[in-house]
């Protein structure tokens, strides 16, 4: 129930429409308890409002998030999405920082097929605010959320951050302990986007067992292509790098990467 001093004493929320010059009273009651309102004026210049509420909201306490999904290729719409608390096992994270990516284009443009409607962003770091019972993680750990993760009832059997799951680009998401990793204070945000480059450089080293003194043709001189050869040299390894492109060539330079 509203009360207003100055027009009725009480004024039930599923009443129609209010007669009241009172509105500024009403603005800031309405956004107190998350009630929504239109104000209409009539033909004799009197002013009415129209109380309404979200029943989601209000009666349910649930909260709700801002995100942005794909609906088709380059149909790019923010939308609103119910927030739930946590579940067991679970951390609500915030999402801090969300990296633009190649793989993030080429799902925007269509290059990469994906069942719509999608929200995209394959990396992101975020910070608990809120951790569930047995989830591993504690309020104020700062995390980065794993672009993918292993499940055995997919067709790939891995699900990927933004194409047949839900990326980033949100307010919110909610992880479990495969799901988000935590960062020490000696890694950055911006260091923390390359943890997959760095974790992907590392298995190819593991899997080809190449040694100290070996030399390694690494062809292509991208993100992951450098990265690669900079752990290829922190093994002790030389690398080789091919490509036709001169900037990427002297930012492999600049990185150490000499031949």
């Amino acid at each position: 129930m509203l009360s207003c001093i100055r027009c009725f004493p009480i004024i039930p929320f599923f009443s129609s429409t209010v007669n009241c010059f009172c509105t500024n009273l009403r603005k800031i009651v309405a956004k107190i308890v998350g009630i929504g309102y239109t104000i209409i004026i009539s033909e004799s210049g009197g002013r009415k409002i129209f109380f309404f509420f979200s029943a989601d909201s209000y009666f349910t306490g649930i909260e709700i998030m801002k995100i942005w999904q794909l609906l088709s290729p380059k149909n790019l719409t923010h939308a609103d999405r119910d927030l739930p608390a946590p579940q067991e096992g679970y951390a609500k994270v915030k999402i801090t920082r969300a990296l633009l990516s190649e793989a993030d284009v080429a799902v925007y443009s269509g290059a990469t097929r994906v069942k719509y409607p999608v929200v995209p962003g394959r990396y992101a770091v975020g910070q608990v605010v809120e951790a569930g019972e047995n989830s591993y993680f504690n309020k104020g750990d700062r995390v980065y959320l794993a672009d993918a993760v292993e499940n055995e009832e997919s067709e790939s059997g891995i699900d990927v951050a933004g194409e047949n799951r839900d990326g980033f680009y949100r307010d919110f998401a909610f992880v479990n302990a495969s799901e988000a990793y935590t960062l020490p204070p000696s890694v950055s945000d911006e260091a923390a986007f390359l943890i997959d480059a760095v974790a992907t450089a590392e298995k190819i080293v593991d899997e080809t067992g190449v040694g100290a003194g070996q030399h390694v043709l690494v062809i292509g001189g991208g993100l992951y292509a450098n990265i690669l050869c900079q752990i290829l040299i922190y093994h002790r390894a030389v690398p080789v790098l091919a490509d036709n492109n001169a900037e990427r060539l002297a930012l492999a330079k600049k990185c150490g990467i000499y031949y």
